[in-house]
């Protein structure tokens, strides 16, 4: 995906930057359906990464409050309820590593998955576009 996002862009943009030069120069309409495409593809692919990127930040707020509770629930029980013991002590010391560690790999995971899903709708269309463009400016 990271590698033919950028040619694909060129591409749509030689494709396009001599219809802007024509409409500035008045030989096609502004209306043209080309150019109209332009803007409300943009904020269509925008709209779906803006999504995808607000379902990984719930999926972030979910994972660290689910940390909160049990690390609030474990700190709870071993203020109520010290350990008696360096074993009991270090039982506690390491759960709690643990349940750090999960979150960090979640949170890992979650970043991940946001950054694709968010670039994927941008990806789709300029590759889109790039293809069609390609195919019109063959046939034409």
């Amino acid at each position: 995906m990271t590698t033919t996002a950028p040619l694909a862009a060129w591409v749509t943009l030689g494709h396009r930057l001599p219809l802007l030069m024509e409409a500035m120069t008045g030989s096609i309409a502004w209306n043209d359906p080309e150019l109209a495409r332009m803007g409300t593809e943009k904020v269509k692919a925008a709209g779906k990464a803006s999504a995808a990127l607000g379902k990984a930040a719930l999926a972030s707020q979910q994972a660290l409050t689910g940390y909160a509770m049990s690390e609030m629930t474990a700190q709870l029980a071993f203020a109520l309820s010290p350990p008696s013991t360096t074993a009991d002590f270090q039982a506690h010391t390491e759960a709690s590593i643990k349940r750090f560690a999960r979150l960090t790999a979640a949170l890992g995971e979650i970043g991940t998955k946001s950054v694709a899903s968010g670039m994927r709708p941008l990806h789709q269309k300029v590759t889109a576009n790039a293809k069609r463009l390609g195919a019109k400016r063959r046939a034409g």
